[in-house]
C-alpha cells in the first residue's frame, strides 16, 4: 500500500519501540531466569520500556487520536481500546518479573516462569507491531485527510514540549539507531533548537555511538 509522503506525527516514535521491543526480547531470550541480578537487569529495562510505551500511548490518547474525533470516531476508538488491551499485556509482564524476584524460587519454576515470561513478551511484542501497523496504515491516513503538514508540525511541537530532559534522552536512545541518516539529521537538528545545550550534549554523545 502506497502511501504519501506526508509528516507523521507517529511513525518517528513507532521506529523507536520497534527498536526497543527488539533489544527487548533479545535481552529476554538470553536471560538466566536462575540469576537473580540477570533478572533484576531484565525487569529495569522491562519497566523503562514500559514506561516509554505508557507516555506513548497517553501522548497518541490525549494529542493525536483527537484529531478524529468528529471525523473518524470509531477508527479513533480502536486505537484507543487497543491501548488498553496491550496496557493490560504489559502488567501481565511485570507481574511474571515479580513472581521470578520471589525468595528462594526454586530454579525449575524460574526457567518455567522465564519461558512464559519470554514468551507472553512475544505476545506483547506482536500486538505492537499489529497495533502501530494499523495507525499507520489507518489512523494515519485519516489524519492526513484532515490536517496540513504545517498542522502536524504544530501537534509534534506540543508534543515535545511535555517531554522532560530524561524522558527524551530514553526516547532517542531508541529512535536516532533506527533513522535513516537524513531523517536522523533532521531529528538531531530538531531537538537542539529545543534542548538545553548540556542535554543536547548528551544526545550527540548518544548519536555517535549508535
Amino acid at each position: 500500500m502506497q502511501q504519501p509522503n506526508r509528516f507523521s506525527v507517529i511513525e518517528t516514535a513507532h521506529r523507536g519501540i520497534r527498536n526497543a521491543l527488539s533489544q527487548l526480547s533479545l535481552q529476554a531470550g538470553a536471560t538466566d531466569y536462575t540469576n537473580p541480578a540477570a533478572v533484576a537487569l531484565l525487569k529495569e529495562r522491562t519497566l523503562e520500556l514500559i514506561a516509554l510505551l505508557n507516555e506513548h500511548a497517553h501522548t497518541e490518547d490525549t494529542l493525536i487520536l483527537p484529531l478524529l474525533d468528529g471525523k473518524a470516531h470509531a477508527g479513533a476508538f480502536h486505537d484507543r481500546e487497543e491501548h488498553e488491551q496491550i496496557h493490560r499485556q504489559q502488567e501481565a509482564l511485570v507481574a511474571l518479573l515479580e513472581r521470578l524476584q520471589a525468595p528462594g524460587l526454586a530454579p525449575e519454576a524460574a526457567q518455567a516462569l522465564g519461558r512464559q515470561f519470554y514468551q507472553d513478551l512475544s505476545l506483547v511484542h506482536a500486538a505492537h507491531l499489529h497495533h502501530m501497523i494499523e495507525e499507520e496504515r489507518g489512523s494515519q491516513v485519516m489524519i492526513w485527510q484532515h490536517y496540513s503538514d504545517d498542522d502536524l508540525r504544530q501537534v509534534q511541537g506540543k508534543i515535545l514540549q511535555k517531554l522532560n530532559p530524561d524522558l527524551r534522552l530514553a526516547w532517542m536512545r531508541y529512535i536516532l539507531p533506527a533513522l535513516p541518516p537524513a531523517d536522523r539529521q533532521r531529528m538531531l537538528a530538531i531537538q537542539k533548537a529545543s534542548m538545553p545545550p548540556q542535554v543536547f550534549e548528551q544526545l550527540e554523545e548518544m548519536a555517535m555511538a549508535s
